[in-house]
């Protein structure tokens, strides 16, 4: 196994990603965070789940994928976040290769349970999020998919 000095050094790059979150404030706070830690290339707000729906929708019929990640307020003003991440599996099952992260305000035990055991959430983070959660999950998620690719690469050569 890589140790984290060898992650660190990896270059991971992340095409796309895309933040859920109604308070702009937060979003900006996030996809700056992101931008500044060059590993994305392009980071995507929206304010509801049904725009981020729509994005998706969208991204999947003129590009046939989806965000590498996607970061998803517990609280939309539209629609319950647990809502979001079923129409999520349903609508875009065939594509799913990426990562959801969960943002809360709040440690509810109910949200942290149902988060941990939803097959679409890979980590949760809570505010007061700090500028090193948000790299953090960005380079798990960068670090495992280099590494399927690699013991894919190697299973087929």
């Amino acid at each position: 196994m890589v140790g984290s000095n060898a992650r660190n050094t990896m270059k991971m790059i992340l095409d796309l990603i895309l933040i859920v979150d109604s308070h702009e404030k937060n979003s900006r706070g996030y996809k700056n965070i992101m931008l500044a830690s060059r590993r994305v290339g392009r980071v995507v707000e929206k304010t509801s789940g049904r725009e981020a729906l729509e994005f998706l929708e969208e991204l999947k019929l003129t590009q046939g994928k989806l965000p590498d990640m996607v970061f998803v307020s517990t609280s939309l003003p539209d629609m319950q976040c647990w809502d979001f991440l079923d129409t999520y599996q349903k609508n875009f099952g065939e594509l799913r290769d990426n990562s959801i992260v969960m943002l809360t305000a709040t440690s509810d035990v109910k949200n942290l349970i149902k988060s941990a055991v939803h097959p679409e959430v890979q980590d949760f983070l809570i505010h007061p999020i700090m500028d090193s959660e948000v790299e953090r999950v960005m380079n798990d998620f960068a670090y495992h998919q280099r590494y399927q690719i690699h013991t894919i690469q190697r299973q087929a050569g």
